[in-house]
């Protein structure tokens, strides 16, 4: 193209591209054949965009850690109920005994599956039924069974790597 002259080219009914070396001068082109509707096309695709991006930004912030207790690091005992292996994080509930004797329902949280496969955990590290020691790391401050995997674990007699902790 360079060294052409830039000419009018009618492509059918009254729009006509203009051929030039230049991207600007086609913009312009673009702009005045048609009447300001490309400037305006441009600018709300860009403001819809930028408001997409604005409104999307608070769904990558992650939940803290301001309802786990990390000074209480307690070791439970008890028997695999369900292992689930998910995003954004993997989940062991266990059963084990009060002081009382009664069961307890507890919910042990570690990081997401990609973490705890490069320590080496599977879906299938956890079975319903393996006897579990876990030692926390943070446990949940209203009391409920909650917490998160600490230093360390134990199935069946075997310890177990310990996990990446959640974020």
């Amino acid at each position: 193209m360079s060294g052409r002259p830039s000419r009018p080219h009618p492509i059918g009914g009254n729009l006509v591209v203009v051929y030039s070396p230049s991207l600007a001068s086609q913009l312009v082109a673009a702009e005045r054949i048609s009447g300001g509707r490309f400037v305006k096309t441009r600018l709300m695709t860009s403001m819809l965009i930028v408001t997409v991006m604005a409104f999307s930004l608070p769904l990558l912030a992650h939940h803290g850690n301001a309802s786990y207790d990390v000074s209480k690091k307690p070791t439970i005992k008890g028997v695999v109920t369900e292992f689930i292996w998910a995003n954004p994080h993997c989940y062991l509930r266990f059963d084990a005994k009060d002081e009382n004797g009664n069961a307890v329902h507890w919910l042990v949280e570690a990081s997401n599956p990609p973490d705890q496969t490069r320590e080496g955990w599977t879906k299938n590290t956890f079975k319903p039924g393996d006897e579990v020691e876990i030692t926390m790391a943070s446990v949940a401050r209203n009391g409920q069974p909650i917490g998160r995997f600490g230093d360390r674990i134990v199935i069946n007699g075997k310890v177990l790597k310990a996990p990446q902790t959640a974020p």
